[in-house]
């Protein structure tokens, strides 16, 4: 874990915390925290805040560890406590050099937290960010470190996805949130792995308190993933496929404007070769980054370990080793220009420098990417986005309209005039004939016919139900 920076779970999305407790209370600076004393808050991200310590032992022993302290709101959640314990003992058996290594699981007046290697250097996504942020260079990492740094990423999780319990067997374990944040990079051109277990636990929360903690994570998760099937080691492949991607062309993959927008891009956005993105990728890694992103499970690498394999040679060729690493560290981030959080400092200054969003942008939201032979040929332009809430609310007008159309239609039927009947008039009988009477007889009265009016009521008129159609469900996201 690194000192520049803050918690890798979800430091891009989220405000920065005065350093102090998982409330928000100020902490003192070297503070004691059970058997730690905290010397320099690093951040708050989604799920914890984090701290740089120091464990001190007999004849002026000390080591610098990075504590991870688990916030309030999570530790109330059951579930989650015991999935992150379970978890974390597993994590703790892991030891590889590209992975970040667990010294302790403790608790310490209520509070969950983890011990964790120190990593003295930066994550990914910073360095990501930096580049990007620079004018007048390319936004992407050059081939041979972005190569180099996935083949290390692999490399760890082929140790974990091989693990073994004390009995022999094999429990594989899932990282299920390989992202640029979670990936270490130390000054000395060491990669490393970070928070094994941790995303295994956030799914296992309440639906609310969920939502905050795996912000962020979804453009990383394997097509299984966001339709709600279990990973396996081949999901992990997936995402460390899309940071290779990202690192390349220097922008961002399938992140779209909405978590919905951005699942259905996972699940079924054409993916083009690198190469025809950017043109200063080799056809040589075109393979790896296919392979490593096939949605068939079956054409994906199986294993890790194939598609380090495969960039083993094309590094071996590039002749790119730690010590090269190391060096374009060096030239990319120079000592004097290197910024640390000071033993003492209880509060994250606002990195005004840090680049936006718009640094790092994602890919136009079309089937074909921008800058591509294809889209170049056919001319091809990013219609506007729409969002859920907009179809939504469309969609309700329409059905308004059209309640509206449809119950006048019935209102007017129902007042037209009824169509009277003719019936047809009585054939007329002829008179007697004239009687000759010897007096006259005084004429009858004449008897009015009584017409009797029919007034029979209309039926009833079914009453059109213009009461608004309910809203469809909003679609069940995780919070990015």
């Amino acid at each position: 874990m690194s000192g520049n920076l803050n918690d890798r779970d979800n430091r891009d999305d989220q405000e920065r915390s005065p350093a102090g407790s998982s409330d928000g209370a100020p902490v003192a600076a070297n503070a004691r925290f059970g058997n730690y004393v905290l010397t320099a808050h690093l951040g708050r991200g989604g799920m914890a805040d984090v701290f740089r310590a120091q464990r001190t032992g007999a004849a002026g022993f000390a080591r610098t560890v990075v504590i991870k302290r688990i916030l309030t709101e999570y530790t109330n959640d059951q579930a989650f406590v015991q999935m992150f314990i379970n978890e974390a003992k597993i994590a703790a058996q892991l030891n590889h050099p590209n992975i970040a290594q667990v010294h302790e699981l403790g608790e310490h007046q209520g509070q969950f937290f983890m011990a964790l290697e120190y990593v003295h250097g930066l994550d990914l996504l910073h360095i990501l960010r930096e580049i990007a942020r620079r004018d007048g260079q390319s936004k992407a990492l050059p081939p041979a470190v972005a190569a180099y740094i996935a083949r290390e990423v692999c490399r760890a999780l082929q140790h974990a996805h091989a693990y073994a319990g004390p009995d022999g067997q094999p429990y594989p374990i899932i990282h299920r949130d390989v992202s640029p944040q979670n990936i270490m990079v130390s000054w000395d051109g060491q990669v490393k792995l970070v928070d094994f277990g941790i995303a295994k636990a956030m799914f296992s929360m309440r639906e609310e308190t969920r939502t905050g903690a795996i912000k962020g994570k979804i453009a990383y998760m394997s097509p299984e993933q966001v339709t709600g099937d279990s990973p396996g080691p081949s999901s992990d492949v997936f995402a460390i496929g899309v940071v290779l991607y990202e690192m390349l062309i220097g922008r961002r993959l399938f992140k779209g404007e909405n978590d919905f927008e951005t699942i259905t891009r996972v699940k079924t956005m054409p993916v083009p070769p690198p190469s025809r993105v950017a043109n200063w990728v080799p056809r040589e890694l075109d393979e790896v980054v296919l392979r490593s992103l096939e949605r068939d499970r079956t054409l994906r690498y199986r294993q890790a370990t194939q598609m380090a394999r495969d960039l083993d040679a094309y590094l071996a060729s590039a002749r790119f080793s730690t010590e090269t690493m190391a060096e374009w560290l060096a030239d990319a981030f120079p000592v004097a220009q290197r910024k640390e959080i000071a033993d003492g400092q209880l509060t994250i200054p606002s990195d005004s420098s840090a680049p936006s969003r718009s640094e790092f942008p994602s890919v136009p939201r079309t089937g074909t990417l921008a800058g591509t032979p294809e889209a170049k040929a056919s001319g091809q332009v990013s219609p506007p986005s729409i969002s859920v809430r907009t179809l939504l609310m469309i969609l309700g007008l329409l059905v308004a309209v059209v309640g509206s159309v449809v119950g006048t239609v019935l209102f007017l039927k129902s007042q037209a005039t009824p169509t009277v009947v003719q019936l047809p008039a009585p054939t007329p009988v002829a008179a007697p004939a004239p009687v000759a009477i010897p007096t006259p007889v005084a004429p009858l009265p004449t008897v009015e016919k009584t017409h009797h009016k029919s007034h029979k009521k209309p039926g009833k008129i079914e009453a059109f139900d213009d009461t608004p159609a309910k809203q469809k469900p909003s679609i069940e996201t995780f919070d990015d």
